[in-house]
């Protein structure tokens, strides 16, 4: 990035394009506590990869450095302790592996002492898809944590999940390389970056918390993995003992819900309405509205001909509509029938021309359905009647 020059500082264009007056402000008064240092502005070749570093090499950052920064290090925006406590939790950022090409640079300061600028890529937690933001953060060698920024919007407070994930990178590498059996593996504390998110059966998915996966990453470096104790292969259930245990399972008259998706098992869980024969309604056609008398009594006929109820059907509807007009499959049959109770409307109204209001109350029983007070009473005091019969 090219840089620009503010109060003999340089800045890259970056910061003056991104920020606005107070975080400009704030920034610029960072980098001059670094010693006029723009993270931004150094080469590439001044950073080196912090993987393929020893322990020695590497900051001396602790869990009480981050703790101290992220919790009781003032607000330059309101001279306020930070508190982000909800970044104390961004090592989940770590154990994912969202972090990745972490690059440390030393500068040597005008005292002897040795700057250390981190930076890394970081994923968005929100969208995966997105590039990856770039923290940063400075320290001394062996010291507390002197700034941090990030590129998102809540990096501007200096104390993101992101910068915490890569401080949490820089902890874990920093512990892990002090033991001796690891001096050789400068990059055995690393864990993958996901490159890309791809989907995945179930079956294939970690589901483990970060935090389990933060409690087995300690483990691992009390007890190498060289002590540690192979898993043994579980012995996959036959198919016989399989089916003996979905039968078992279906014959112990409880609804399981696994079993509505198993084919042999899933009888139970059909609902009954699927079996019924469709309303008499749904044979209606705009195309028959054209159509004389003569034809559609041809049509009527062939209907009539082709339509088979089974007596499972029949049993299935009387046991389905025994609440009457308190059944929706009741309203449902009834349409198009000639019930008993309209037998002898049906026979003594004229075939060619039959009367409107007897049509409706055969097609749309619903809709002409005698109600007055006393029946509406009859109704509502059904259930008493019964009772008191009973």
């Amino acid at each position: 990035m090219a840089a620009k020059v503010i109060d003999g500082v340089g800045i890259s264009n970056y910061v003056l394009q991104m920020l606005n007056c107070e975080s400009l402000s704030r920034y610029t008064e960072k980098f001059k506590e670094i010693g006029n240092i723009d993270p931004y502005n150094i080469p590439r070749h001044a950073w080196k990869d912090i993987t393929t570093l020893l322990g020695g090499d590497l900051p001396d950052l602790r869990h009480s450095d981050i703790y101290q920064y992220l919790i009781n290090f003032k607000s330059a925006y309101n001279h306020k302790e930070l508190r982000a406590y909800r970044s104390l939790e961004a090592y989940k950022y770590f154990i994912a592996g969202w972090v990745s090409e972490l690059l440390i640079s030393d500068i040597k300061q005008g005292n002897g002492s040795t700057l250390c600028i981190v930076t890394a890529k970081v994923r968005h937690s929100q969208s995966l898809n997105e590039e990856a933001l770039r923290p940063w953060f400075a320290m001394e060698k062996e010291g507390p944590i002197i700034a941090a920024h990030c590129s998102c919007v809540a990096g501007l407070g200096e104390a993101c999940s992101h910068v915490a994930a890569t401080m949490f990178a820089v902890e874990s590498g920093a512990n892990w390389t002090k033991k001796e059996s690891c001096t050789s593996q400068p990059c055995g504390w690393v864990l993958p970056s996901c490159s890309s998110f791809k989907s995945a059966p179930l079956a294939k998915i970690d589901f483990t918390s970060p935090a389990t996966k933060y409690k087995n990453f300690d483990k691992q470096e009390l007890h190498p993995s060289s002590c540690a104790t192979p898993r043994t292969k579980k012995q996959l259930v036959s198919m016989e003992a399989r089916q003996k245990f979905l039968e078992t399972l279906k014959n112990s008259g409880i609804k399981s819900a696994s079993l509505s998706l198993i084919p042999g098992c899933n009888e139970d869980f059909i609902p009954e309405g699927s079996f019924l024969p469709k309303p008499l309604s749904t044979l209606f056609s705009k195309d028959h509205t054209s159509l004389t008398r003569t034809d559609i009594l041809q049509v009527a006929w062939q209907v009539y001909n082709t339509t088979c109820i089974s007596q499972q059907q029949v049993d299935l509807i009387e046991k389905s509509s025994r609440k009457q007009t308190k059944s929706r499959i009741w309203w449902q049959q009834r349409a198009g029938r000639v019930t008993a109770s309209m037998l002898k409307k049906v026979l003594h109204t004229s075939p060619t021309n039959p009367a409107p209001s007897l049509i409706r109350a055969v097609c749309y029983p619903q809709d002409v359905m005698f109600k007055t007070p006393a029946t509406r009473w009859g109704c509502e005091h059904e259930k008493d009647a019964v009772k008191a019969y009973i």
